[in-house]
């Protein structure tokens, strides 16, 4: 681990704990981290498969905790500096399923230490409450692969990208896998970022919206509708930042929607006056 940081720091220059500690300073409200667990629970939700883990391995640390001889054992330590973390991690705007990777390998972990202390019968019934937890998770995986054309609460990329009749210039996508998949280099690779850095230096953003302006992207394609009140809160304290719907809807008008994406494609200039 300590290499890995290292390499980090040094591949970086500096910048990625620059902007790690940015993004912190940036999540460290009262409010947001008391509501952190709730909105943990909220985003794995939509991931049934590793809820059944997270689950379980909480379970299992919680009858580690209540026993003297195991209360402080490597499994439960590990478990609180995973699951301690990862939960504030929850506080920032944006988070989503991919921070639950660490704790979800760890309730693995978690669970098979506990089956190596079972007797021969106890074990017995340990390793079939987690092989009804495996399949159970594995159907809902099952099931996810299966109907993920239909399930996709954002539609596939190119559904978005077919109402984007000209592509000579960039796309300005919140999700940069789009611009990729339209065969271009993204424009920007984290609206997140961009607004932590913009929020601390204004003039950061001041090419973005000289872009926007001059109606210089063929399209701009977001993840969710700016006119609900999430949709709201999420573009102003979350992703591009205050302003940025504005200026988009000044230049630019809604064509489309795939799911919850919403293509825009820019003004005939008579109506940008």
């Amino acid at each position: 681990m300590s290499l890995v940081v290292l390499g980090l720091y040094v591949a970086s220059e500096g910048r990625a704990f620059e902007a790690l500690l940015a993004n912190e300073a940036s999540t460290m409200q009262l409010g947001r981290i008391i509501m952190a667990p709730l909105q943990m629970f909220r985003v794995v939700r939509q991931v049934p498969e590793t809820l059944v883990f997270i689950e379980l391995g909480i379970a299992v640390g919680i009858v580690l905790v209540a026993k003297p001889e195991t209360r402080f054992s490597l499994p439960v330590l590990m478990l609180l500096m995973v699951l301690g973390p990862t939960t504030a991690i929850f506080s920032a705007q944006g988070s989503d399923i991919n921070h639950l990777i660490d704790l979800h390998a760890l309730t693995l972990v978690v669970v098979g230490s506990w089956l190596a202390m079972r007797d021969g019968g106890s074990r017995n019934v340990a390793v079939a409450v987690l092989s009804v937890a495996a399949l159970a998770a594995s159907l809902s995986l099952a099931s996810g692969l299966v109907n993920r054309g239909s399930e996709q609460r954002r539609g596939r990329f190119v559904e978005a990208l077919s109402l984007v009749p000209d592509r000579t210039q960039p796309i300005l996508a919140e999700n940069s896998f789009l611009p990729v998949v339209a065969g271009q280099r993204p424009y920007l690779l984290d609206s997140y970022m961009f607004r932590i850095i913009r929020d601390d230096d204004s003039s950061f953003g001041d090419r973005l919206w000289r872009d926007l302006r001059a109606r210089s992207f063929s399209a701009v394609i977001l993840e969710r509708d700016p006119h609900t009140e999430r949709g709201r809160e999420w573009y102003r304290s979350g992703f591009f930042g205050r302003g940025f719907i504005d200026e988009l809807e000044r230049h630019y008008q809604e064509v489309g929607r795939v799911g919850e994406r919403v293509v825009y494609l820019p003004k005939p200039p008579v109506l940008d006056e």
